[in-house]
């Protein structure tokens, strides 16, 4: 900070430039894992949600008798609800390494 007041940056350029994308380097790891815990934890977030799944699986699984089978099935629809924001979260994190 004062290294960038010495160089005569205004108040504005050191917040924009300095303290901004360190911040958000800092932030977006607990930020995008909290937005898959939302994913997976909230009814918002699709209209089946995790817990309404797994419900749904048991009770498929007990009058199938095929466990291994629906909660593979199961697991297969959680990695695909959470993966497509993991992968946009971990390309962020990259992009924001590069600066």
């Amino acid at each position: 900070m004062e290294a960038a007041q010495s160089l005569g940056m205004s108040e504005r350029k050191i917040l924009q430039r300095l303290m901004m994308p360190l911040a958000v380097r800092t932030a977006l790891p607990p930020f995008g894992n909290t937005s898959i815990m939302l994913l997976k934890d909230s009814s918002i977030a699709s209209t089946i949600t995790v817990a309404e799944l797994t419900r749904a699986g048991q009770l498929l699984a007990v009058s199938t008798f095929q466990n291994m089978t629906v909660y593979t099935l199961i697991a297969l629809l959680y990695l695909a609800m959470s993966l497509p924001l993991t992968l946009a979260v971990h390309q962020l994190e990259r992009r924001m390494a590069r600066r």
